[in-house]
């Protein structure tokens, strides 16, 4: 039983160190390339072209990013045919060359984005390593956990760092990655399987 319990509490301890943290060199969940076909402009639904971003020099799998301009409008990324109400610990994968600071932010609103914490110079967590980019290097950044909506749908929303003012030519905003939130136990049903767990512990000593 304290075995158990020991082992809940560190479990449920990682999910929450896991939020709004970049990852540690690897993706996590399954990776969501961003095109004309599932992004766009929020303010006008147009294509990212028409938002003031261009197409990335660098690639990842073949796949060409998104290249902010120093004032671009903010994007939307949409996963669809998702199951209603289910939640999504989401992060975006961007690319950058070492030397460049160019930086973006993504949020789960329009309004409320969060700029990834990556300089280049002080790189929280390390380049990807299980992804191939063709210029430079690849980045994810975990910033929150959010809710498929009524349509099925799943947003992610991603635009340039609050007072950037570069324009790399290499940088790309290249899609998400999302994994689903399995359900955690109630207390009473966490008691009830220790309950379970100690009977069959009793069991056996006799």
């Amino acid at each position: 039983m304290k075995n158990y319990f020991g082992s809940t509490i560190a479990l449920i301890c990682i999910g929450m160190m896991w939020v709004g943290t970049t990852n540690a060199d690897t993706l996590v969940g399954t990776y969501f390339s961003a095109d004309d076909t599932n992004t766009s402009v929020v303010a006008t639904g147009g294509t990212p072209a028409s938002g003031g971003w261009a197409t990335s020099a660098s690639t990842i799998g073949g796949d060409a990013g998104y290249n902010h301009s120093l004032v671009p409008d903010v994007l939307v990324t949409t996963v669809s045919n998702l199951t209603p109400g289910d939640e999504y610990d989401v992060a975006i994968v961007y690319s950058n060359l070492s030397f460049f600071a160019t930086n973006i932010a993504a949020g789960l609103t329009p309004t409320s984005l969060i700029d990834a914490p990556i300089d280049n110079d002080n790189v929280v967590d390390g380049a990807l390593t299980d992804i191939t980019v063709s210029t430079g290097d690849a980045y994810d950044f975990n910033f929150g956990r959010q809710t498929v909506d009524a349509n099925g749908d799943l947003n992610v929303f991603v635009d340039d760092s609050a007072g950037n003012n570069q324009s790399s030519f290499f940088f790309g905003y290249h899609g998400i990655t999302f994994q689903l939130v399995e359900a955690v136990p109630e207390p009473n049903s966490m008691a009830l399987i220790g309950l379970i767990g100690g009977v069959g512990l009793i069991r056996r000593r006799r």
